[in-house]
């Protein structure tokens, strides 16, 4: 059977710098349905065993996390291939071919002129990842969970 974890986690790259997380005073915890990928694999493998209030640190290297950078994903467009009226702007993602059957979503990473430097690795490619992670409860999932292949809110209920 299915199990749902509530935890509290910081999650910050190799220098230490806080990329997100939750807060435990100001927020609710995580909720997770083990086993159906709401988290990466490896940080579910490091945190399925641990029990209520235990805490840990966990780190994972960029090939157990989002992968090394690959620079073939990079690329340099013309503002000419945008559909004239777009909007464009650092940050901005958009979907752009298909790899594997799934698209590529490409995020603008630099505008210089008419140049414009895009981007389809995740943006956490290429870190080591480090999760203080801290687990708040552990319940056996509902069916309804299960059936959504997602956590919902306390007891397992949908709000």
């Amino acid at each position: 059977m299915a199990e749902v974890v509530g935890l509290h986690f910081t999650l910050k790259n190799q220098d230490g710098h806080i990329l997100g997380g939750t807060d435990e005073k100001d927020d609710a915890p995580l909720l997770v349905l083990l086993g159906y990928g709401s988290l990466l694999p490896a940080l579910e493998d490091n945190i399925k065993d641990m029990t209520i209030g235990q805490s840990k640190t966990v780190i994972l290297p960029p090939a157990q996390a989002y992968g090394d950078v690959d620079k073939s994903l990079r690329m340099i467009i013309p503002r000419s291939k945008f559909p004239e009226g777009t909007e464009i702007k650092e940050g901005l993602q958009f979907a752009g071919g298909q790899r594997d059957g799934w698209p590529i979503v490409f995020r603008i990473v630099k505008i210089d002129r008419d140049d414009i430097y895009i981007d389809a690795n995740h943006e956490l490619a290429g870190m080591a990842l480090h999760y203080d992670v801290k687990i708040t409860q552990r319940r056996m999932a509902t069916a309804d969970e299960v059936a959504h292949g997602h956590a919902h809110g306390h007891g397992g209920h949908q709000h």
